[in-house]
């Protein structure tokens, strides 16, 4: 299995990726490869999700309000946590280790010798998303047809598809979704998407589709207005109706619960599975999209569904905490762009006012193409500045990743105490020396590593 990815080639983290653009991610070419796959994408009912923030979470909970309405579902998400399995779920349940290796496996078998023989380079196929993305397309509509064998008159497979970078060009975008969801924009990525609010929103709403709802979730009110004029013309060009969904159906955090209004009118609470009060943006999303996507069905999104489906979600590594017998808290956060770091501050911010009396300390590794001062800036403003206690800094690995000593020396005018430790399990195990609350954020890819060594360690 891992013989079949590492034959290819991903653009975005070689150092030798070409310019991001139609000629290297024009879907036109994958759009070729799918069809000789039976086109699987044009047999499958999907929900896509772009944005800078939240778009994952938003996507988990359309899974889990879905579910709870009697829909079955499916969910291709990206990055993993710990093993590739994690991107694809069927019913809520993600494929083991074994059972990504084996789906992998017998998708390259299917492939005619020829298709073959572009995983050996020069590659018409060279991102390891891409082939991802056609093996999720592939083992959703078996899927699908494995439960409608099951149940004939069953309600029909809904697939929430999380986009993997942008939307215009993203592979994902061969799809033509009941609904498209746009959750809140920040800069990231502006090596390749552009450098201001304006260039990415347009990104991101090249998943607009002709006639399709476009659900916008709560913007940060500086960039309000320049991301809803920019959604607001594009989906115009394309006849679609433009929802926003803290007007359709509002939500607001309130003491650990999730009190909402549904598009219907009536008012319910629930606690939801994933904890922040940014969450509240994320969840109108979800449930505009679901209530659409019951509605085309003919059917109706009841408040109970809701309330089931907020309490039931599930997805690790966002606000996800780990406490020892010794009062130690580690939180781990795949925050990884301003945007993210301030809704991090806040929620963190809480919990270290109800442990008085100590400090926190931040443990972070970032890409090498990330705003790390203003990423830490963002993060410092929310939390406190006052309860930072230092910063220990780790570098990722491979071309993509950013050095400890680049981002001391980004950060060095925030004024903070930062210790240089290069190794990822050496450098949480020193932010770990001290009692007290440790936050882990700047990527999700170390999360996996993270939580297993403090069960191992700590638990």
């Amino acid at each position: 299995m891992a013989g079949i990815l590492d034959k290819l080639l991903d653009l975005e983290k070689t150092p030798t990726a070409r310019k991001y653009g139609k000629e290297e991610y024009g879907l036109d070419r994958f759009g070729a490869f799918l069809e000789s796959l039976g086109s699987p994408q044009r047999h499958l009912h999907f929900i896509h999700i772009a944005g800078t923030k939240g778009k994952g979470s938003t996507a988990a909970f359309c899974e889990s309000i879905l579910r709870a309405a009697g829909f079955p579902t499916a969910l291709y998400s990206s990055p993993h946590l710990e093993h590739f399995g994690e991107r694809f779920r069927f019913n809520g349940s993600p494929w083991t280790s074994g059972e990504f290796e084996s789906a992998l496996e017998a998708f390259y078998t299917r492939l005619d010798p020829a298709q073959q023989r572009t995983f050996d380079g020069p590659h018409a196929y060279r991102t390891v998303f891409e082939v991802l993305t056609a093996l999720a397309l592939t083992a959703f509509l078996d899927f699908q047809k494995e439960l409608q064998r099951a149940s004939p008159s069953g309600l029909p497979l809904i697939v929430c598809w999380e986009t993997g970078l942008g939307g215009r060009l993203d592979c994902t975008n061969v799809v033509d979704p009941l609904v498209a969801v746009l959750t809140a924009i920040g800069l990231d990525h502006v090596g390749i998407l552009g450098n201001d609010i304006r260039a990415i929103a347009g990104e991101k709403a090249g998943i607009i589709k002709k006639g399709r709802p476009a659900i916008v979730c709560r913007q940060e009110p500086e960039a309000i207005g320049t991301v809803m004029d920019v959604f607001r013309n594009i989906a115009a060009e394309k006849g679609a109706p433009v929802v926003r969904a803290w007007e359709h159906n509002p939500c607001r955090m309130e003491g650990g619960d999730c009190v909402y209004t549904t598009p219907d009118g009536i008012n319910g609470r629930s606690t939801p599975g994933l904890a922040g009060e940014f969450q509240a943006g994320n969840i109108e999303g979800a449930i505009a999209a679901c209530w659409y996507t019951a509605k085309h069905f003919g059917g109706r999104l009841d408040e109970g569904a809701i309330r089931q489906g907020l309490a039931g979600v599930s997805w690790p590594g966002r606000l996800e905490s780990h406490r020892d017998a010794a009062g130690r808290l580690l939180l781990l956060d795949g925050a990884h762009c301003p945007l993210s770091a301030r809704a991090l501050g806040a929620a963190a911010g809480k919990i270290c006012a109800s442990r008085v009396g100590e400090g926190v300390t931040l443990l972070l590794g970032m890409q090498g193409d990330k705003d790390h001062a203003g990423f830490v800036s963002a993060l410092i403003d929310q939390l406190g500045r006052e309860k930072v206690r230092r910063l220990v800094l780790y570098t990722i690995p491979g071309p993509r990743g950013g050095s400890a000593g680049r981002m001391a020396a980004e950060v060095e005018g925030l004024g903070l105490p930062v210790t240089i430790v290069e190794e990822p399990a050496a450098a949480l195990l020193e932010s770990l020396q001290e009692p007290g609350m440790v936050v882990s954020t700047g990527t999700l890819y170390t999360i996996g590593e993270f939580r297993r060594i403090f069960r191992e360690r700590f638990c």
